[in-house]
């Protein structure tokens, strides 16, 4: 297998954290953050007199946003591909502290704004000065109601940087020191480097790796669950607090309304015997009498395996097949190196795409283990900074992109790579596994990602009866399993609240039903695409614009013209499985 690429450390930033050119940044920009809250301490009365001082100071809040992020990058790729260097993650919370001071500037005068008597607002928001910044506003208005008061939101965000984010971070980094010890392999692995494990052909191989990953993720379960503990309890707080329940700010978050989630959740729900009677077919096809949890991921048929070379140019062969856009963005992605995919200890666990908005780049890490799953991964996340290409020239108050419409252009990019596959493959076994490529994506985000949101829920039943309990949470990750699940599986992971990251992300509750929204709603897209052709690709390319600014049910109207409140719209985007289920059966035998 060839070697997968790494990051160039200077097109980060020359030095990476440790350089002159990070610190002297972060320093100057720590100067300016104290002179924005000075400056925003001094606003006069919020009038049509003062509107200008006051856009301007919103303006320069959004600026130290831009250029505190794209540090933040930096430091959260250095930390990432070296898990044992403690100073970059030091590094990487200090930038944070920054962030934290440029909210509490932003604090007062997005509060003003949001909560100011309709007339007040009317006279303002027809200025020039507010043009860019109208819809920002407007949706603030709309959801002044999950705002704390003042005082409270000030201190909430005071005190996040040493609660609630520094339990995610202390997640991060040990977690990142995780190590496998599997019966076969000459030294500790990391979870980075096990995954590819569980996409191996030797199903005695994947049950070590699964014994080994939950041994792993088990040996600091109560440090585990005391982290859940205090992530959760904070967010219950300020629930309370609102009179809320843990759903709702989520759903403004992600610009959705809750009548959206249910019709999706109606169409997930009815896709469960569809989802079943793949995984039954696919223990037949792997001549198993029951599918192990461990046994998801692995193949169906014997595939080859994938070079780096190979997964490069069949996903920018290929999204060249939909537009030379497409192909052109990935080619010079990859001459760049925004690409880390080396197979290695002391990387970090998981796949993501982070933006450097001031430069309008992006980065992509991942783990790349020589398979077609690698390739699918490569082609999500760069459909993640295809999304952040077509949006750099926007304001920041119009990159706002929620979770759900952001994973639009990713399983997007997905679809054209499996599809391409499937229509590349010449014998049975690659269609096959091109196939069940297909399905099996279907099975994630249409059992595992309920799964999670019901687990999540869950949680915060169990907070509100005290500290969280390992023995407990292995339980009813089990239970959520089952329930998503039925019978398909003979054994499951009660380690896998532990394991997986997003529940640990303190500024992302719910870091999961966006996912199957992002999956069918692109899919949505994606059917679209296909009907209208290439000449789709500017339509498509102004949606992915309007994702930072809009909500999700008027730009499917627009776009698409689809309710999204109507179950059919989302069994819509979930029936071609049906064709694939059984064309997958077929050539199963």
């Amino acid at each position: 297998m060839s070697a997968a690429p790494t990051w160039d450390p200077d097109s980060l930033l020359p030095g990476g954290v440790h350089g002159e050119t990070f610190l002297g940044t972060l320093a100057a920009l720590e100067g300016r953050a104290e002179e924005l809250l000075s400056a925003v301490e001094s606003l006069p009365p919020l009038t049509a007199a003062a509107s200008l001082a006051w856009a301007e100071a919103l303006e320069t809040v959004q600026q130290l946003h831009l250029e505190g992020y794209e540090l933040w990058t930096v430091a959260y790729c250095c930390a990432s591909t070296h898990t044992d260097d403690g100073a970059a993650a030091r590094l990487e919370a200090r930038v944070a502290a920054l962030v934290s001071r440029v909210n509490r500037a932003e604090i007062p005068v997005l509060d003003n704004l949001a909560r100011c008597e309709p007339g007040v607002w009317d006279t303002l928001k027809g200025r020039s000065e507010w043009e860019e910044m109208r819809v920002w506003i407007e949706d603030e208005r709309v959801t002044a109601r999950l705002r704390l008061p003042r005082d409270e939101q000030t201190l909430v965000n005071d005190l996040a940087a040493d609660g609630s984010d520094a339990w995610a971070r202390l997640y991060r980094r040990r977690a990142g020191a995780v190590r496998l010890e599997v019966e076969g392999q000459p030294t500790p692995i990391s979870p980075g480097q096990a995954w590819p494990l569980l996409h191996s052909q030797d199903a005695e191989l994947r049950a070590h790796v699964h014994e080994a990953w939950m041994d792993a993720w088990g040996d600091e379960r109560e440090l585990w669950a005391t982290l859940l503990t205090h992530i959760f309890g904070s967010r219950q707080t300020l629930a309370d607090r609102l009179e809320v329940g843990p759903l709702e700010a989520p759903l403004a978050s992600c610009r959705m309304t809750r009548e959206s989630l249910d019709a999706m959740l109606a169409a997930t729900s009815r896709a469960r015997p569809l989802m079943a009677r793949y995984l039954a077919a696919r223990a037949r096809c792997m001549g198993l009498d029951e599918l192990h949890w461990q046994d998801q991921w692995a193949p169906v048929a014997p595939t080859p395996d994938w070079t780096w070379e190979q997964a490069e140019s069949f996903v920018v062969d290929h999204f060249g097949a939909w537009h030379a856009d497409l192909a052109d963005f990935a080619r010079d992605a990859f001459a760049s190196r925004w690409v880390e995919a080396e197979d290695r200890s002391g990387k970090a666990h998981g796949a993501w795409c982070a933006p450097l908005p001031v430069r309008g780049e992006s980065r992509v890490f991942m783990t790349f283990g020589g398979t077609f799953s690698g390739a699918i991964t490569l082609a999500h996340e760069l459909g993640h900074a295809f999304h952040n290409h077509v949006t750099r020239d926007l304001p920041l108050c119009q990159r706002r992109i929620p979770m759900t419409l952001a994973e639009t252009a990713s399983v997007f990019a997905e679809n054209l790579v499996r599809d391409a596959a499937l229509e590349a493959a010449q014998s049975r076994e690659a269609r096959l596994a091109m196939l069940d490529a297909r399905l099996s994506a279907g099975s994630i985000f249409l059992l595992n990602i309920p799964a999670r949101m019901s687990f999540e829920l869950r949680l915060h039943e169990l907070r509100r009866q005290g500290e969280l309990d390992p023995g407990v949470l292995d339980a009813e990750m089990v239970r959520c399993q089952r329930e998503a699940y039925g019978d398909t599986l003979a054994s499951w992971d009660p380690t896998y609240w532990a394991s997986k990251t997003h529940f640990f992300m303190a500024s992302r509750p719910f870091y999961n039903w966006p996912y199957t929204f992002g999956y069918l709603f692109s899919s949505l897209v994606y059917a679209r695409a296909r009907q209208e052709g290439p000449a789709f690709h500017g339509a498509y390319c102004e949606l992915l614009r309007r994702t930072g600014s809009e909500w999700a049910e008027p730009l499917a109207r627009d776009v698409l013209g689809l309710d999204l409140t109507d179950p059919e719209t989302w069994w819509g985007a979930i029936s071609p499985l049906v064709g694939d289920l059984e064309a997958f059966e077929g050539a199963s035998g």
